[in-house]
């Protein structure tokens, strides 16, 4: 390897496989994509893809130097370039203070049917909205990894948001066109991902693609998780691509002021109960693990009212420059929630929101919705068979056998004396009655928080992907 040429530093393993077949600079390897190197070497993609992203980072950290920055000129940066990608819902926005941020990483968490998708694709319609009208005027490179982007939905979305944009404009006596249809869907440009390879390889170009198109502001990956969870045998691998791919996505926010929207699904974790509990705790947190979580800069956890829906109509939401095709629509649609779980800037809270035909919109001005949840991992209690009694003295254990063999009248009265936590039978009829009333008096509906913010609806955007989000 031609150390002139660069002073680059790679593994022992990697510098002999590289002159084991004839490269003699790494840049000459490193300018080939994943399958052309894998041929080269005669190694899987996966391999093939390690190797490259070693090289890249092997070239970054000869090349580039840390140059620290002062507080304040971060401050004044942040504050200069304090720049969102709206949602089209005003609470929404608000949430997230203006938007999905740019410059950092933001996760859409949640069960299907949240919305997740819906989102997505109403963020990659609204990062073309022109910045006269509030936006930012840029394009959207969408990964898809499940196969869930509908060109249909983002149709129906950019029409909507079309003919608002249409509105506001003539209201405001702006002198430029306001975004068509056609240009809202052609801002977008989407990948499809058919396993962790090629989302890998996605990530690892994100830097020439951003350079090749400067007009990007928003980087959809829908979802980070799809692969991962069926692709890897390996945890710890797992958890070290995923950490790798995390570090590539934040530097790509940072350095190009992109904002980075994914979505990640949600799992059960059971955790056993300790210090003599005789309950297990289910609860349903977001994928990947806490490694990954510590990733992202704003979490966002999307939730679906059950049996809670309002009114839509598309007057309402579009305005006087509706789609005049949709101006008498009127559905019922589900009440969601949106909840801000974990941020390192913005404070914690909850708001609810709609997915109407018009894209993310916010809850109809009127609509009762105060008695709906915030969306908040839940947690199960799982009760477990009763413990055999913990070890006890002599005379201890003689008195149980003695309590076993007595008869119902005295089993009754002994009961009714013991611990609440020692053991009994449950198939013993003189403990039915009582088991019977400690359910009873046990049985305490917790009362579910509710969200005391009533969203109107605020207009924008079209796109969309497939009703499951």
């Amino acid at each position: 390897m031609d150390a002139s040429r660069g002073a680059v530093v790679v593994s022992g393993t990697t510098r002999a496989l590289l002159r084991r077949c004839g490269f003699a600079d790494v840049r000459d390897a490193a300018a080939l994509t994943p399958g052309e190197l894998a041929t080269e070497l005669g190694v899987a993609p996966a391999q093939a893809l390690a190797v490259l992203d070693e090289l890249r980072c092997a070239r970054e950290s000869a090349s580039a130097a840390v140059r620290p920055v002062s507080a304040l000129e971060l401050f004044r940066a942040q504050q200069a370039e304090a720049r969102h990608v709206v949602t089209f819902c005003k609470e929404l926005d608000g949430l997230l203070g203006g938007g999905v941020p740019v410059g950092a990483m933001t996760e859409l968490c949640g069960a299907p049917g949240a919305g997740k998708t819906q989102l997505c694709l109403q963020a990659a319609v609204s990062a073309g909205v022109p910045a006269e009208l509030g936006g930012l005027g840029g394009r959207t490179l969408y990964l898809d990894t499940e196969g869930s982007f509908s060109a249909m939905r983002a149709a129906e979305m950019a029409e909507y948001a079309a003919a608002h944009l249409a509105s506001v404009a003539t209201r405001r006596g702006l002198a430029s066109e306001p975004p068509s249809r056609g240009a809202l869907l052609g801002g977008i440009s989407v990948a499809r991902a058919h396993d962790y390879a090629e989302q890998l390889a996605f990530v690892r170009c994100l830097p020439s693609l951003l350079r090749a198109d400067p007009a990007v502001r928003l980087v959809v990956v829908d979802s980070v998780a799809f692969h991962f969870r069926h692709d890897f045998a390996d945890l710890a691998a797992r958890s070290r691509t995923l950490t790798r791919m995390a570090q590539l996505l934040n530097a790509a926010a940072s350095e190009f002021r992109v904002a980075v929207l994914v979505t990640n699904h949600m799992t059960t974790r059971i955790a056993s109960g300790g210090g003599g509990d005789d309950a297990a705790s289910s609860e349903l947190v977001p994928a990947l693990g806490e490694s990954w979580s510590h990733a992202v800069a704003n979490r966002v956890l999307l939730a679906s009212v059950a049996d809670h829906t309002v009114r839509w109509t598309a007057r309402a939401s579009a305005g006087a420059g509706a789609v005049a095709t949709a101006t008498a629509t009127a559905v019922d649609v589900r009440v969601r929630t949106a909840s801000l779980i974990k941020s390192a800037s913005l404070q914690r809270g909850a708001v609810q929101f709609i997915v109407a035909p018009a894209g993310v919109r916010g809850v109809p001005a009127g609509a009762s919705t105060s008695s709906i949840p915030a969306a908040e991992p839940k947690r199960v209690r799982v009760e477990r068979a009763p413990a055999p009694p913990s070890s006890q003295s002599d005379a201890d254990s003689d008195a149980d056998a003695a309590r076993a063999s007595a008869s119902a009248g005295s089993s009754q009265s002994d009961s009714q004396q013991r611990s609440p936590n020692a053991a009994v039978d449950p198939s013993d009829p003189a403990c039915a009655s009582a088991r019977q009333q400690s359910r009873a008096s046990a049985a305490s509906p917790s009362p579910s928080p509710s969200s005391s913010h009533h969203p109107t609806e605020s207009p924008m955007r079209p796109r969309d992907v497939s009703r499951n989000s």
